[in-house]
């Protein structure tokens, strides 16, 4: 099949008949994170921190104005540094430095206890006017080091590439080699799209049109502006983002789960992501394979290859061994596993100075066996049986009330009928015990057991089959 992409010569892009080789892609970008979202771990001053200076002021602030703070009316102080309320979302209060280079969010430590306290996000103006390390270092080690500890744990990254390139002329939709088959969305003219999403979180694939988004008057175009001239960037038409969106439960599959993980990984992670999802050259597969939508037998196109090995991030070191996906077996849970558990909770309890009631804890674990030894478990008293007598037989009945058949003391006795019978009985049982939702099986099982076991010593029903095939 014949098509026409627009591929640059030079610092021009000229139509070329058929898809332009990785030679021709040769246009300027500039590469790293766009964005990056992450939890630091809170430290024994937070909570005093939290409830002083940030829920006491803010809710003050709302009685005051009959429960609406307007906006950019309530400012605090934190290390020196000016912060502007910006609203309640999720359990966590909203500050913005007033420079615009980062947000960061406070919760209360006594609930949600699951989720980390302090939440940061990292601005376009700050990552481009600061540098993104230089950022995170002045926020962690300076900005909040009196009410944190030194973990810092990602919860979303945006790698991207911004490209002097029109990216919606040569990124067609239906090109597209992908598992994530649903493009969630498509925003611009009936002829040409502004963004293409392609995918959905945990991660997906966003591009779009950079230029028609800028605003030409903030002090972020100012300094996008430096930012792109090192690159040999300039701030006109076409300007395009091709950026990959990870959050926490994708991050997890490659082992990424700290701050220091991903920015050791970074450009290993954004090939990985170039690898999942792929532009094809459809030239390169016949017209059968290309009705039938078997698009991953097509070879990738070169903007794709262009685009992965323009990709760097020479902010830190990075890793050079390859990232692959993690595969969880199944694993029981040991004591061991628990009593690590159990410690990393008291650690956290006691960075916080909550003060835990012994016996409450004790009460905890008797109710759940857990504090229980052997000797003391066999004093509990188990679940007694209800005796149901009948005409035929005697029965026990389940704590669902489900009719367990009795066993006489010794099963020899037994004709092979009564014993067929009893098998019969346990196996109904069994069936109506398993449509319960908390099963009690643990009489039938035993019961079936020494029914089969005397069964089988006799050769029941064998014996009639060994007649018939003589």
């Amino acid at each position: 099949m014949n098509t026409s992409v627009n591929a640059p010569l030079g610092t021009e892009q000229e139509a070329l008949n058929g898809v332009a080789s990785a030679e021709a892609y040769n246009f300027p970008t500039a590469s790293g994170i766009d964005s990056l979202y992450y939890f630091i771990q809170s430290n024994s001053a937070y909570e005093s921190f939290y409830h002083y200076s940030i829920f006491s002021t803010v809710e003050q602030a709302k009685e005051t104005n009959g429960g609406f703070i307007p906006k950019g009316s309530l400012k605090i102080i934190i290390s020196d540094i000016e912060f502007v309320y910006l609203g309640k979302e999720q359990g966590f209060y909203f500050f913005g430095d007033t420079a615009g280079a980062f947000r960061v969010g406070f919760k209360d430590p006594n609930t949600n206890r699951g989720v980390q306290d302090i939440r940061i996000q990292l601005q376009g103006l700050g990552i481009y006017a600061i540098g993104l390390i230089r950022l995170v270092e002045y926020i962690n080690t300076c900005i909040l080091k009196d009410i944190t500890d030194p973990f810092y744990f990602v919860t979303r990254v945006d790698l991207n590439i911004f490209c002097q390139f029109d990216l919606g002329s040569a990124i067609v939709p239906e090109h597209i080699a992908t598992r994530k088959r649903k493009f969630s969305r498509v925003i611009g003219t009936k002829n040409r799209y502004e963004t293409l999403y392609i995918g959905k979180p945990p991660a997906r694939l966003r591009v779009y049109d950079k230029f028609i988004e800028l605003d030409k008057t903030s002090n972020k175009f100012y300094f996008m502006k430096l930012y792109f001239e090192q690159y040999g960037i300039k701030m006109k038409d076409p300007l395009w983002n091709f950026e990959i969106e990870c959050h926490r439960d994708f991050l997890k599959q490659y082992k990424i789960s700290t701050l220091d993980d991903l920015l050791c990984n970074v450009q290993t992670l954004f090939h990985k992501c170039m690898e999942q999802v792929r532009l094809v050259d459809i030239t390169t597969i016949s017209e059968k394979d290309l009705e039938a939508n078997r698009l991953y037998k097509a070879s990738t196109h070169p903007l794709w290859e262009y685009l992965d090995s323009s990709y760097t991030f020479n902010a830190s070191v990075q890793n050079t061994i390859p990232l692959e996906r993690i595969v969880y077996a199944p694993k029981e849970l040991t004591s061991n596993d628990f009593i690590e558990d159990f410690r990393a909770l008291v650690h956290k309890y006691t960075e916080h100075a909550v003060i835990v009631n012994q016996d409450e804890v004790r009460e905890i674990l008797h109710e759940s066996r857990l504090w229980l030894t052997k000797e003391a478990k066999q004093a509990v008293k188990p679940f007694i049986p209800i005796v149901l007598q009948t005409d035929e037989h005697n029965y026990l009945l389940t704590r669902n009330l489900v009719a367990v058949p009795t066993l006489p003391k010794s099963l020899e006795h037994l004709s092979d009928t009564k014993l067929q019978q009893l098998g019969e009985l346990l196996t109904k049982a069994l069936h109506q015990e398993l449509a319960k939702d908390k099963q009690d099986i643990e009489l039938i099982i035993k019961h079936a057991k020494l029914v089969n076991e005397e069964m089988q010593n006799r050769r029941v029903g064998q014996k009639e089959l060994e007649l018939w095939q003589q």
